[in-house]
């Protein structure tokens, strides 16, 4: 089973979300005043991105802001969300279906964020889509591997925390973090590292070359 992240591993996230300033920047929203909204959600909601909060935030700063206005605009731009994919993601994906590997994805999110994922086209790739309003990834992953009769699990995320978070309560999993950025923070408990998913199948190949228990990935 191969349990992928989405945002900074299948989806270029922050190519959607310069996008997603510039359609703000079009409802006459300052960039300042569209980050200090969005952090005012992050603060009242911990789990994933709450555009309702989000745009409610930005009405209180700006009341000439039209909210119905910008949903339709935001709609569009995720029903695009396809265009957002990183050129290796359907690629890795199809060599693994075509295996018959056990794919699987889990995401931090709510309504707006399913709406990407659905929209993305990927839907079609997975057994199990979870998208989940949580800051941890360690539960989802759980249930996933429970509910599999696979012998080995692999996880792939872009993020610290969850990489870490996932290493150490599944110490037998191939953990892999991706790191398509400069700027990202690197993981000290994962297995390894990689840029791409490229990298991602040749380190999965290794390891599932590998006679079961054996150390290192």
């Amino acid at each position: 089973m191969i349990i992928l992240d989405f945002d900074g591993v299948l989806f270029d996230d922050e190519r959607f979300k310069r996008d997603y300033w510039r359609l703000f920047r079009r409802h006459g929203v300052a960039h300042r005043i569209h980050q200090a909204a969005y952090a005012e959600s992050k603060a009242m909601h911990r789990g994933g991105y709450r555009h309702d909060l989000h745009l409610s935030f930005i009405r209180k700063r700006v009341p000439a802001f039209k909210i119905a206005d910008a949903q339709r605009d935001i709609h569009k731009l995720l029903a695009g969300s396809a265009a957002y994919l990183y050129r290796d993601a359907k690629p890795f994906l199809r060599h693994w279906k075509s295996k018959g590997e056990t794919l699987a994805l889990v995401s931090s999110g709510n309504a707006f964020q399913k709406r990407k994922v659905r929209a993305s086209g990927l839907s079609p790739f997975f057994r199990a889509t979870v998208v989940a309003d949580t800051t941890d990834k360690v539960d989802p992953v759980r249930t996933l591997v429970r509910g599999s009769r696979a012998a080995r699990a692999v996880f792939i995320d872009d993020r610290k925390n969850f990489v870490d978070a996932v290493k150490r309560n599944f110490p037998r999993i191939l953990v892999v973090q991706m790191i398509r950025r400069k700027d990202q923070e690197r993981s000290t408990r994962a297995d390894v590292i990689v840029r791409n998913l490229a990298q991602a199948r040749r380190v999965i190949e290794q390891w599932t070359a590998r006679p079961p228990g054996a150390r290192g990935y």
